[in-house]
């Protein structure tokens, strides 16, 4: 069966719906996705580089210091 043969809703992916639209909306929502993928990628990873360095600290006041210096290194990543 050709596809000028099949009832309008089948050639669009629903009824009322263009071929088009339905592929732009699948575009989207998997855009969406890998950019939640990637965020939550980074989340992790910054949290992997600060427990190491928080590890390697000796006393209070270099925990403090190295979480400050991680959370400025990852905040002035993610805005470049």
């Amino acid at each position: 069966m050709t596809l000028a043969r099949l009832p309008r809703h089948s050639r669009t992916g629903g009824p009322g719906r263009l071929p088009v639209e339905a592929g732009m909306e699948e575009d989207r929502t998997r855009e969406q996705l890998l950019a939640a993928e990637r965020a939550q990628a980074r989340r992790q990873a910054a949290l992997l580089r600060l427990s190491a360095e928080l590890t390697a600290a000796l006393d209070e006041a270099q925990v403090c210091w190295r979480v400050v210096r991680g959370l400025m290194a990852n905040f002035t990543t993610r805005q470049t």
